[in-house]
C-alpha cells in the first residue's frame, strides 16, 4: 500500500476509541491508517501501510509489541499517549526511548481519568486531520497556574499565553476561567460562561505576533492588505519612504504594494521609525487592519 506522511496510525485495544477511528476514516480519503495491538477482544497485531508520522498510543505497553522497524521509517515522528494508569504514565520515557523520540515537543501526553475521557481529543485530531490543509487546529487546552497552554492538531505545537496578554480573558476569576470547553473539531475553545471563542489563529497571535504574521502571509491577498496598512500607519504619522531607517524607500514602496511581504527584520525597522516597539507596531497594523475590514463591510 502506498502510504503518505503525516498519517496518524492508532494504537488501541480501547473499543470506544476503535470506534471513532472507523467511524471517521471515510472523511479522511486514506489519510489514516490503523494499527492494533495483540490484546484480548481486538484480535492480533495489523500494520497497514509502511509510513507513519503521527502515532496515537493508548495503553503504551503495547508498543513493545510492534516490530521497532515500523517506527523507524517514521522519519519526524510524533506522538499521542493516551495514558489510562498511573504506570503508564511512569514508563513513559522508556517507551519514548523504544521509538526513538527525545524530543518533548513531538510528544503530547493525555492523562485518562474518570471524568477525562481521550475520544474527543482523537476525534479534534481526526478533524483536522480530514480538512486536508497544512493548519493547525486545538488539540489539547490547560489552564495553568496564570497561562492558558494550548496544543495545536496535528502539529503537537505548544503555546503558552499569559491570560494577561488576552484581552477577553483578562481580569477574570479563575472560576470562570477553569470552565472552558473545546469544540468537537478542534476549531475554538469557548468560555461559556464569558461567551468568549478563541481560535488556533487567534491564540498563535497572542502568543507569538510574528509567527502568526508569517502563517497569515501564506494566504493569497494578506500581503497587499498588511502593506496598504503599513503604509495608511506611515501616512497618519507623516513619515516619508526615506525616513525609514535600514530600508530604501524602493524597498518600503514593495511591501506597501505588496509585493513583497514585510519580514520580521523589515517591521522592527518601520516600528523603530514609528518609535514603537515591534509588537506595539504590529498590534496598531492589527487594528488598522480591523477597522478598514469592518469598514469595507458596510
Amino acid at each position: 500500500m502506498n502510504v503518505t506522511a503525516n498519517r496518524p496510525a492508532l494504537l488501541t485495544p480501547d473499543k470506544d476509541l476503535f470506534e471513532v477511528f472507523k467511524a471517521e476514516e471515510h472523511k479522511l480519503r486514506r489519510r489514516v491508517q490503523l494499527l492494533l495491538c495483540d490484546t484480548p477482544g481486538m484480535g492480533k497485531t495489523h500494520l497497514l501501510g509502511t509510513l507513519c508520522r503521527i502515532f496515537l498510543v493508548s495503553r503504551v505497553e503495547g508498543i513493545s509489541k510492534v516490530d521497532k522497524g515500523y517506527f523507524e521509517q517514521a522519519g519526524d515522528k510524533r506522538f499521542i499517549f493516551l495514558c489510562s494508569d498511573i504506570a503508564s504514565v511512569e514508563n513513559l520515557p522508556e517507551y519514548m526511548s523504544m521509538v526513538g523520540v527525545h524530543s518533548p515537543e513531538r510528544v503530547h501526553v493525555m492523562f485518562e481519568t474518570a471524568q477525562r475521557s481521550s475520544v474527543p481529543i482523537v476525534k479534534r485530531l481526526l478533524a483536522t486531520l480530514s480538512h486536508g490543509t497544512d493548519k493547525d487546529g486545538i488539540l489539547d487546552a490547560r489552564l495553568e497556574g496564570n497561562e492558558l497552554r494550548v496544543v495545536g492538531s496535528p502539529s503537537l505545537k505548544r503555546l503558552r499565553i499569559p491570560i494577561c496578554d488576552m484581552p477577553s480573558l483578562r481580569g477574570h476569576s479563575r472560576d470562570d476561567l477553569d470552565k472552558f470547553e473545546i469544540d468537537e473539531d478542534g476549531s475554538f475553545i469557548y468560555w461559556p460562561r464569558l461567551d468568549v471563542h478563541l481560535g488556533w489563529e487567534q491564540l498563535l497571535e497572542a502568543a507569538s505576533p510574528a509567527e502568526a504574521l508569517k502563517a497569515r502571509q501564506q494566504g493569497e491577498g494578506f500581503n497587499r492588505r498588511y502593506g496598504h496598512a503599513i503604509r495608511r500607519l506611515r501616512k497618519e504619522l507623516r513619515i516619508s519612504q526615506a525616513e525609514i531607517g535600514g530600508l530604501t524607500a524602493r524597498q518600503v514602496s514593495r511591501i506597501e504594494k505588496g509585493e513583497c511581504r514585510a519580514t520580521l527584520s523589515a517591521l522592527s525597522k518601520l516600528a523603530a521609525a514609528h518609535r514603537l516597539s515591534t509588537n506595539a507596531y504590529m498590534e496598531r497594523l492589527a487594528q488598522v487592519l480591523t477597522l478598514h475590514s469592518a469598514a469595507s463591510r458596510r
